[in-house]
């Protein structure tokens, strides 16, 4: 039931989150994000580097720009909190775990300073 609930969830406008049906749309209460990333692959694909995601209704996400991943430093703690974007404007937060394995997997830029980890020809930066 979880997974098919997960394929009707919208983020609104006005920032909330919906399961929406042909018959009724019901508000939800989520805390962060509706999905987190439990695990991920790199995989050899087209001669490409990827990184494969892997969401808690076992969704799998190809790391690209069409997908890309951000982190947010919350301002009091430096805590970092880092997201994949999953389909349209649905984000899923990736776990401590699988982002302490990003950045175990990262490059330093010693330009800017930002670990970055490459995916499908893409970079995409983990923070400072």
């Amino acid at each position: 039931m979880i997974k098919l609930f997960s394929t009707v969830i919208r983020l609104d406008d006005d920032g909330s989150y919906y399961l929406v049906t042909p018959v009724e749309k019901i508000m939800l209460q989520v805390e962060d994000k509706p999905f987190v990333v439990k695990t991920f692959n790199k995989e050899i694909i087209d001669g490409n580097e990827v990184y494969l995601f892997q969401t808690n209704v076992d969704e799998v996400v190809t790391l690209s720009k069409k997908n890309p991943l951000r982190v947010e430093i919350d301002d009091k703690t430096q805590e970092p909190s880092p997201y994949l974007l999953v389909r349209k404007n649905l984000e899923a937060l990736i776990s401590r775990n699988v982002f302490y394995q990003l950045v175990e997997e990262a490059s330093l830029n010693s330009e800017n300073n930002n670990l970055e980890i490459f995916s499908n020809n893409d970079v995409f930066s983990l923070g400072k």
